[in-house]
């Protein structure tokens, strides 16, 4: 099996002092989310400063789905080959996407989206990452 992986690196990622929160997902329990959806449903909709959602390392067994109110995000791992997040859905190739940006002003960093356990005759038509824009 190969699984597909795509790692968003933006060429500058927003100065500390323009980050007007930092919220941490530990899938441990060590943070403030277990969960990365949980902390990004945590940002107030309409957000006009950048949160930072800085994911410890692991093993993200979820869907992310970050919507058109939630703007100025920056998804933050600790390394592209430690902080992981990825599913397994072989439906209808957009409601299956691993992870859907609706949002703009996004930044994403050390961070690797992957779609696994896709074999057969889905795997043509397998997504695992859906940017929209306007």
């Amino acid at each position: 099996m190969v699984p597909l992986l795509l790692c968003l690196i933006t060429a500058s990622m927003a100065d500390q002092d323009e980050i007007a929160k930092t919220i941490t997902v530990d899938k441990w329990g060590k943070g403030d989310y277990t969960s990365v959806q949980k902390a990004i449903d945590s940002v107030p909709h309409h957000n006009t400063l950048w949160t930072r959602i800085h994911v410890k390392a692991g093993i993200y067994n979820e869907k992310v789905k970050i919507p058109l109110e939630k703007p100025y995000i920056i998804l933050d791992g600790e390394s592209r080959r430690t902080t992981v997040i990825q599913y397994n859905d072989a439906g209808e190739c957009i409601a299956s996407s691993t992870f859907q940006l609706f949002a703009e002003n996004f930044m994403a960093r050390r961070i690797t989206f992957k779609r696994v356990g896709i074999r057969g005759p889905f795997m043509a038509k397998s997504k695992f990452l859906n940017i929209y824009t306007p």
